[in-house]
C-alpha cells in the first residue's frame, strides 16, 4: 500500500508565525504567547522563528500592525462628528473581533504606528468640534476608556449575568433600585457603543 505523502509544512515567513502567534492567543489567551509555544504551534523548533521576528516583544508589535491593518478604514465624512463616530465603530469592532487587542493595548501599553492616520482624523475632527487641544485631549480620554472598558466588559458579560442571577432574594430586597437596575441590563440591548459615542460628543 502507498504510503500517504506528509503534508507539506507552510515556508516560514514573519508573516506565517505572526498569524501562529494570533490564532494561539485568541484560543489560549495572552499569557500563552511564547516564542516556544509559537514554535509548537507551527511544529518548527523555537530557533527557527528567530531568523524571522527578534524576540517576543516583535513578535507582539507585529501582531498588533497586523490586527491595525485589519480594520475597516471609514469613508471620511464632512461633519466632524460623523467623523469620529465612524471611526471609534470601526476600532470598536476591530477590538471586538479580536479581544486579545484590548489586553495588550492596556495592560502591555503598547500600540501599532499603523493607527496613526486612523487616530490623526480623530484628533483633526475633534479639533474642528472643540478647538481647544486641551479639550480634545479630555474628549477623547472619555472616549479610549468608554471603548476599552465596553469591550473589557462585555468579555466578562456572561459570567457577571450569571453572579447576579446567583444572588439570593433578600439581597436584591436591600437594594431595589440595583435590583431594578441590573434586571434591566438582562433585557436592554449591550452593544449600544455607537450611540453612547455619540451621547458623549453632543455634550460636549
Amino acid at each position: 500500500m502507498a504510503r500517504t505523502p506528509p503534508t507539506p509544512q507552510p515556508k516560514l515567513s514573519r508573516d506565517v508565525i505572526v498569524e501562529a502567534a494570533i490564532a494561539l492567543v485568541e484560543t489560549e489567551g495572552l499569557d500563552a504567547l511564547s516564542m516556544r509555544r509559537v514554535a509548537a504551534h507551527l511544529d518548527r523548533a523555537p530557533m527557527s522563528l528567530y531568523r524571522h521576528v527578534r524576540n517576543r516583544d516583535d513578535l507582539l508589535t507585529a501582531m498588533l500592525d497586523t490586527a491595525a491593518s485589519r480594520i475597516e478604514t471609514p469613508d471620511r465624512h464632512a461633519d466632524p462628528r460623523e467623523e469620529v463616530v465612524a471611526i471609534m465603530v470601526a476600532l470598536h469592532r476591530r477590538l471586538r473581533a479580536e479581544p486579545w487587542l484590548v489586553q495588550l493595548l492596556l495592560f502591555e501599553g503598547r500600540f501599532s504606528a499603523h493607527i496613526f492616520p486612523l487616530i490623526e482624523r480623530v484628533f483633526a475632527a475633534l479639533d474642528t468640534l472643540l478647538g481647544d487641544v486641551g479639550n480634545v485631549v479630555d474628549v477623547y480620554a472619555i472616549l479610549q476608556h468608554y471603548l476599552y472598558g465596553e469591550c473589557l466588559s462585555y468579555q466578562t458579560r456572561a459570567q457577571r449575568l450569571a453572579f447576579q442571577n446567583a444572588l439570593p432574594h433578600d439581597t436584591w430586597a436591600a437594594y431595589p433600585v440595583t435590583a431594578r437596575v441590573f434586571n434591566a441590563t438582562r433585557d436592554h440591548a449591550f452593544d449600544e457603543f455607537e450611540r453612547n459615542v455619540r451621547r458623549v460628543l453632543d455634550t460636549t
